[in-house]
């Protein structure tokens, strides 16, 4: 599976084409989207190969500043827009969605580090 895109709300219109990001936010990787043109050119590695279709998490300024941060400073100093991303789960099995989990995933991944 490919890594999942990452992006600012401002960009959606600009990577995304079936997005009502109002009704449907897609804060967390788990709805899928078609994606324009320029995705399948400049994040090919974020989509699915099949479709060209992404799993993207959206980040809001007011939802996540932290987060936002990070990618601005990638868009001021790099030019860079969208990031790759991935979930936090082993394959086969659920996103993470409390500690204990997060602790179960760590612990069964070979991870060595583990911060929040």
């Amino acid at each position: 599976m490919p890594f999942a895109l990452v992006i600012m709300d401002r960009y959606v219109e600009k990577y995304l084409t079936n997005n009502n990001i109002e009704r449907y936010s897609p804060d967390y990787m788990i709805m899928g989207y078609d994606t324009q043109p320029i995705a399948q050119k400049d994040i090919i590695a974020a989509l699915y190969r099949f479709d060209y279709t992404a799993r993207p998490q959206v980040i809001k300024k007011e939802w996540n500043g932290e987060y936002y941060r990070i990618i601005e400073y990638f868009e001021n100093n790099k030019g860079i827009v969208r990031l790759l991303n991935t979930s936090y789960n082993l394959h086969g099995y659920p996103l993470v969605s409390d500690v204990d989990g997060a602790l179960w995933v760590f612990d069964n991944s070979g991870l060595e580090y583990i911060c929040n």
